[in-house]
């Protein structure tokens, strides 16, 4: 063999190895990426507790912390079953007005028959009923559920201004509020109420049969379909348990303050969507878990919580709360691209 291609020889099996080494290094980069995208929630949840623990000695101490559990307990309510839904690769944007009626119901019925526990049976009824009709709207008659549960919204809040003629409708009976201003364990019941129904949505979602049918049906319809999932049924089903617990959230909060409210619960579809999305469930559908549900709702609690005891502008907790809602969006289709 001659000098020109013993060294031709040597360049080229330099040249393999290098490309042989070179995957390696690639893939430990993605895997860092990918770790980062799933998990930059709980880093930023961490930074954020210790540095708010340090700045506020008010910050750990149990009161604050109860009345955390409590002012939040109607967004986590409603985000547990929320994670059901975008798991599903769907979305419920009338949760807030299911949220306004049912106090409106509960309160109005309670005053009709002089008997809280019907009150309360009337308005989470209320929740049921519109999350199957939400249900069927999507799933049997084909609506964007955007457009399905978008035109409930505007029917429903229309309904409780009819009914409460625009006005609280008040509650002078002590077990109509008992519910709401009650006290367990050292929690409110909404903030007991809250962290019982995280561990029951926790093991259903995670544990049953129903759960890795709702992964499923949101990683691919019609290959759930194909496989013997009813599509249809599960996608009802996340909408039935949307107004659940919308319904309970509404019916809390009314027995709380001891009245209904039309106007409530505007805000209410996006701040769930929001801290469901920074907990790490994906938009598109077949990811998610309860658990990041629940630091996503501690994250957004913590930013309101944490910047009011350090009288931060109001205005400056706005732009984080949605710079991390952007980035958390993004690092989600980042992963979809990188995934594929």
């Amino acid at each position: 063999m001659d000098v020109k291609t013993e060294t031709a020889t040597r360049t080229a099996a330099s040249a393999k190895d290098a490309k042989t080494e070179a995957p390696p290094s690639r893939g430990a980069l993605h895997r860092a990426g990918g770790f980062l995208s799933q998990n930059v929630i709980v880093v930023i949840c961490i930074l954020l507790f210790a540095f708010m623990s340090i700045a506020s000695p008010v910050f750990l101490s149990p009161m604050n912390v109860t009345n955390l559990l409590d002012q939040w307990a109607s967004v986590g309510i409603i985000a547990c079953a929320g994670t059901f839904v975008l798991i599903s690769r769907m979305f419920d944007l009338s949760v807030g007005a299911i949220y306004a009626l049912s106090g409106v119901v509960a309160a109005t019925i309670a005053n009709a028959t002089g008997v809280a526990w019907m009150g309360f049976a009337a308005g989470i009824a209320t929740g049921i009923v519109v999350g199957l009709i939400n249900g069927i709207a999507v799933a049997v008659v084909n609506i964007n559920p955007f457009i399905a549960t978008l035109a409930t919204s505007l029917m429903l809040a229309g309904i409780a201004v009819a009914i409460s003629g625009g006005l609280l409708v008040s509650v002078t009976d002590p077990a109509f509020t008992a519910l709401g201003q009650g006290v367990v364990l050292g929690l409110t019941i909404p903030g007991a109420a809250f962290v019982v129904i995280f561990f029951i949505a926790w093991f259903v979602l995670a544990r049953t049969v129903y759960g890795r049918r709702v992964y499923a049906v949101g990683g691919s319809p019609e290959a759930a379909r194909l496989s013997g999932i009813g599509v249809r049924l599960v996608h009802t089903s996340v909408f039935v348990l949307s107004g659940l617990a919308a319904s309970i959230a509404g019916v809390l909060a009314a027995s709380k303050i001891g009245a209904g409210q039309a106007d409530v619960g505007a805000n209410l579809p996006l701040i769930v969507i929001a801290v469901v999305v920074v907990g790490g469930t994906s938009i598109f559908g077949g990811e998610g878990a309860m658990w990041r549900t629940a630091l996503g709702v501690l994250l957004y609690a913590m930013i309101g919580n944490g910047f009011s005891l350090l009288n931060v502008n109001t205005t400056i907790q706005q732009i984080v709360q949605g710079s991390i809602l952007l980035v958390a969006v993004g690092l989600d289709a980042w992963s979809k691209r990188r995934r594929g």
